[in-house]
């Protein structure tokens, strides 16, 4: 059972360590990256978590799931740059894994899936 399970967790630590890697870097570099940041700031500042702002005025441009999950992060272990990054992370962790496991399954082979996985890591501004 160990056996057949290695490949997988294998492929759950290389996507950890991937897109979790550097997550603490001092500067956001995407125009999205720093409106949700702030917008999550604004939701955390005002206290009011059902409407998301920007610059004082309401922050619609997207649903605001991933703010309110960055405002659970946030809220749990402290504010940082990492912290503002750790649900895209997670969820590049989730999409990695699940390509992997979903892939190998419909081409009914782990070697698919993890080649399926590997094209998606190495795509540039996946991570």
């Amino acid at each position: 059972a160990c056996v057949e399970r290695a490949p997988t967790l294998l492929v759950i630590a290389a996507a950890i360590f991937v897109c979790f890697y550097g997550l603490d870097r001092p500067s956001f570099w995407r125009g999205d990256e720093t409106l949700f940041t702030l917008a999550t700031q604004g939701m955390l500042m005002n206290g009011d978590w059902w409407t998301p702002t920007w610059n004082g005025k309401p922050f619609f441009m997207k649903p605001p799931l991933k703010l309110w999950l960055n405002g659970v992060v946030v809220t749990l272990f402290g504010e940082s740059n990492g912290m503002y990054r750790a649900v895209d992370a997670a969820c590049s962790v989730a999409v990695l894994v699940g390509l992997y496991r979903v892939g190998g399954r419909l081409l009914g082979s782990r070697a698919a899936g993890f080649f399926a996985f590997l094209t998606l890591l190495g795509a540039e501004g996946w991570v």
